[in-house]
């Protein structure tokens, strides 16, 4: 039988052999890819390419930012940053009680958090199903972010501070029932609220990105054919690439993420874009919207402000605290759930025959 000492010691080997495989990855390989991207970029070709994307579901970068050198480090004096991020209290399945709670926050060096949103999204989970209630429960918590995020922008005394997600600058929807009412609401405010910052310093930051959107752009653009693009599911992902593509301090050009997304509100698509950057430690993906992407002063000052609070930690010190503020622990959250589960049977609930019935038939597969 393991011991949690077993189970130490294969941590530990996990992140050897992880290691081992960063330190041997083909260093020529890489560099040769780095290179046949940054020469098929620039050739007229590649804007031709580009364009038959239109007929394929195309989800790499597209060149927007052409530097001479391929990288550049920001000469704007870093802004105070100001980090955003979010929890959220799930329903639990076949559970009887459909509890649901989001709550964001946003951090600041000295002052701590300076501002904080929380909602009770019980009521609308009734009216959903199963598979489209953690999207309603984690689309909900972003809309609390990019409020808070407007609100603070919107604010006249923090014109000089950069504000940052956790995350991408637009909400990811996993489920496919992307119909329903309640997701298409909640996305529109969000659409909105994302309109309302501009023209703001907003960015939002992937920690250890596994992207893989600048091997995809280097696919497209090797491929003879557009029919013969096939998208990269293994190998490379960008960060392979960046950590021997920059040294601390830089950044890559700014693509523009190639499958954009469409604001159903008002019929329109909406681009994001994004560049990597590395701290002294980690590669960053920096997201961006568009004023962002079309403001060289803003564009520079969002980098250097990034660079500056990832000092202390290698990823930025604002969000990281945020995430250490708003974090619902499982402690409690057990806790929190005991307290509605007891307020069921207390109001006359029965407890619930359907877990049991899962339960028992696990068993009898089991035996």
């Amino acid at each position: 039988m393991e011991t949690l000492m077993d189970l130490i010691i294969s941590a530990r080997e996990a992140g050897e052999m992880a290691a081992l495989a960063d330190i041997t990855q083909d260093k020529t390989k890489i560099e040769d890819n780095l290179e046949q991207l940054f020469i098929l970029c620039e050739q007229q070709k590649a804007s031709d390419r580009i364009q038959e994307t239109s007929n394929i579901h195309y989800r790499g970068a597209i060149p927007f930012e052409i530097l001479g050198n391929k990288k550049t480090q920001s000469a704007e004096i870093p802004l105070e940053c100001i980090g955003i991020d979010g929890s959220q209290v799930y329903p639990e399945p076949y559970n009887p009680v459909l509890l649901g709670w989001v709550t964001a926050l946003a951090y600041q060096m000295g002052p701590g958090v300076v501002f904080s949103l929380a909602k009770s999204v019980t009521k609308e989970l009734g009216d959903l199903d199963e598979e489209t209630q953690k999207d309603f429960v984690d689309l909900a918590r972003s809309v609390l972010e990019i409020t808070i995020a407007q609100k603070i922008i919107t604010d006249t005394s923090n014109k000089q501070k950069v504000i940052l997600l956790d995350g991408g600058v637009l909400p990811w929807v996993t489920s496919s029932n992307h119909s329903r009412q309640y997701l298409k609401e909640l996305l529109s405010q969000y659409y909105v609220e994302l309109k309302l910052c501009h023209p703001g310093c907003l960015a939002a930051v992937i920690q250890n990105p596994r992207s893989r959107a600048l091997i995809n752009l280097l696919r497209l653009l090797q491929a003879k054919n557009i029919e013969d693009y096939e998208h990269s599911h293994s190998g490379l992902h960008d960060r392979d690439l960046m950590l021997h593509f920059l040294k601390p301090g830089e950044r890559t050009a700014v693509f523009q993420n190639g499958l954009p997304v469409k604001n159903l509100g008002e019929n329109e698509d909406l681009h994001t874009y994004f560049f990597y950057t590395r701290s002294i430690k980690e590669i960053l993906r920096i997201e961006i919207p568009e004023w962002i992407a079309h403001d060289q002063k803003l564009l520079n000052q969002v980098h250097a402000s990034i660079i500056q609070d990832s000092q202390l930690l290698g990823m930025p010190y604002t969000l990281a605290q945020a995430h250490q503020h708003v974090v619902v622990k499982l402690d409690m959250v057990e806790v929190i759930k005991n307290e509605a589960y007891a307020a069921y049977f207390n109001a006359g609930g029965h407890p619930n025959t359907e877990s049991g019935e899962r339960q028992l038939e696990i068993h009898i597969n089991d035996n």
